[in-house]
């Protein structure tokens, strides 16, 4: 939330000409990159549905996950707080490789917001809060599942069956924050 505040006050402030037609071809990359996840998601919906978890290929890369677990792995007995510590940590490592997937999303609402609204109010403020719980509602309601008694490997059995329809719904988003965008820039 924080990082969307600054990015949209800064790039608000520097409006200009030159800027103008940077913030133009940056948006038609971000288009690019969103229609080209919405491919990728669709691929994985596929693979998925049939049974080739393989070959998915929008997710965070082996070494991060091995890296994340085997990290984890190593302070789970050290104590509550240094596992407090410890998760916070890993969760910055995988936030900056998820920003690859999920902050184009996130660029693409800034730029969005910014080609839309005039300077910071309640809206611009509304819609980054908006889009941040939408974006972690799914790792919040498993966290609530996780904590409330539900199994870990049962809550996976359950995100692995569902997976087709979450790449979907994926495919569907990024498609749909590019048309959003398309239509934004005429």
């Amino acid at each position: 939330f924080l990082l969307g505040t600054v990015f949209y006050s800064v790039v608000g402030f520097l409006d200009s000409v030159i800027f103008q037609t940077v913030l133009k071809v940056l948006q038609i990359l971000v288009i690019l990159v969103l229609l080209f996840f919405a491919a990728l998601n669709f691929y994985d919906a596929v693979m998925a549905r049939q049974g080739k978890y393989g070959k998915i290929r929008f997710q965070l890369p082996a070494r991060v996950r091995n890296f994340q677990q085997k990290y984890l792995e190593k302070w789970v007995d050290k104590g509550e707080k240094a596992l407090l510590a410890v998760v916070f940590l890993a969760g910055l490592v995988v936030s900056a490789a998820e920003f690859l997937c999920t902050g184009q999303l996130y660029l693409a609402t800034i730029l969005y917001m910014l080609h839309r609204a005039a300077g910071f109010s309640a809206i611009v403020l509304l819609a980054f809060a908006v889009y941040l719980l939408a974006m972690n509602l799914p790792s919040l309601l498993l966290t609530i599942l996780a904590h409330k008694g539900s199994s870990v490997l049962r809550l996976s059995e359950t995100a692995r069956k569902n997976l087709p329809a979450i790449k979907i719904i994926y495919g569907v988003l990024f498609a749909a924050f590019a048309v959003w965008m398309i239509i934004g820039l005429l």
